[in-house]
């Protein structure tokens, strides 16, 4: 609520002097929830923070890449934060202030980039004599390679045996074709 305050100067038979002066009891900084972050790739990304349930007002929000030790300041005082194509992990958080009160930080919210995979290889075509083959794809880098059995032959049923970006096939008991995939 708002209080009105007057101060009223007298001298005997003089006209009085008054000055008022007005006090906001403010309700108090409430820095609210921030929500939004996740992962995404490099690069060709977008997302919407938001921050909700706050009270005062958005003195700005503040990002950083290294959990605040260096702080990028954005210029908003919206309760909406946009972010696009982002190539590395950066965290976000907003302080809040009511008037008269001190300031708060929201909560962080981290939105996590993760670097584009390299190009998938899985080797060269191969003619195999016999029904067991040893397949190996390229290094997956910083992501995981998984192999797939795309097609094969009739009603054939190889086994198969993966050990990170190595694959074993075995029991390839119909001739043809048989086609892997390294992804």
């Amino acid at each position: 609520g708002t209080y009105t305050f007057r101060w009223t100067i007298t001298n005997g038979p003089c006209a009085p002097s008054a000055s008022d002066v007005k006090v906001r009891v403010s309700p108090g900084t409430v820095a609210g929830s921030l929500s939004g972050g996740g992962t995404v790739c490099a690069g060709t990304n977008n997302g919407t923070l938001a921050l909700t349930g706050f009270s005062g007002d958005i003195v700005r929000w503040e990002s950083s890449t290294n959990d605040f030790g260096t702080i990028d300041v954005i210029g908003s005082n919206a309760a909406l934060q946009s972010y696009t194509n982002l190539t590395q992990t950066r965290s976000y958080r907003v302080l809040v202030q009511a008037p008269g009160c001190p300031a708060q930080y929201s909560n962080v919210v981290r939105v996590t980039v993760l670097q584009q995979p390299v190009a998938a290889n899985a080797g060269s075509n191969r003619t195999i004599c016999g029904n067991t083959v040893v397949l190996e794809g390229n290094s997956p880098g910083s992501g995981t390679g998984t192999w797939t059995l795309e097609s094969r032959p009739g009603s054939a049923n190889p086994n198969l045996i993966p050990s990170g970006r190595t694959l074993t096939v075995t029991d390839m008991t119909e001739s043809g074709n048989y086609i892997f995939r390294w992804t």
